[in-house]
């Protein structure tokens, strides 16, 4: 129980405070939802091929072909993204922010990576939110966009510099975290190694590296991630 020399303050404190709560309640019942912003990674895939070429180096075995072509978005992850796509679409028209029905082209806007998983990704995304309506999906032509692959354009690059030192300071102390991470990572190679053979990712240190061009990975994390 708080001393008695303590809870006159402490009540004046509560009654200064309900009546700023209730200004803020009041203020909050006048708030509308004028517009959202959503970026959004794309749904399921398989590994791209690069992906595939590191995953078999680092295991030391070929990885499981699936049906669909490395790097797409699969029939699942489409599925996953209209269920999505719905759930928002009806949140958002409970809220006011939609209207019944098509929305016009001035009320929406979906711009996407030209790579087939984020375009079949904002695909489904619209069908499930607005189902028949044809919303279009905008993208430039190409393989880049400097909006999505920053890295391909001298001028949305990030100071090489900057990046290492940025993420040298998140990663911390990479060993430690290695060994705190130890449980895990024995699942995880108990899961794609073979019993008895060769599986270097394990064996790789965990170091901050830094390409020629300026990219800045994980040695040993990056693939196994």
């Amino acid at each position: 129980m708080m001393p008695a020399r303590h809870q006159g303050p402490l009540r004046l404190f509560i009654a200064c405070a309900l009546p700023l709560l209730a200004l803020q309640s009041a203020a909050a019942a006048d708030w509308q939802l004028e517009k959202v912003v959503e970026l959004s990674r794309h749904g399921i895939r398989p590994p791209t091929a690069g992906n595939r070429e590191a995953i078999e180096a680092a295991t030391g075995r070929p990885w499981t072909e699936w049906t669909t072509h490395d790097g797409e978005l699969t029939g699942h992850g489409y599925a996953a993204v209209v269920n999505k796509g719905r759930e928002e679409g009806q949140h958002y028209r409970q809220l006011g922010l939609l209207q019944a029905g098509c929305p016009t082209a001035e009320s929406i806007y979906v711009r996407a990576s030209p790579l087939q998983r984020t375009r079949a990704t904002a695909q489904a995304l619209v069908d499930g939110a607005f189902p028949g309506c044809g919303v279009a999906i905008h993208y430039v032509s190409g393989d880049a966009d400097p909006l999505f692959q920053t890295d391909k354009f001298a001028a949305t690059q990030t100071d090489p510099a900057r990046q290492l030192a940025a993420v040298k300071e998140k990663a911390g102390d990479l060993a430690q975290r290695r060994q705190a991470l130890a449980p895990a990572i024995q699942l995880l190679q108990q899961a794609v190694c073979q019993a008895d053979k060769p599986c270097p990712i394990f064996d790789t240190p965990w170091q901050v590296e830094q390409s020629k061009s300026g990219k800045t990975t994980i040695s040993g994390l990056s693939v196994m991630a």
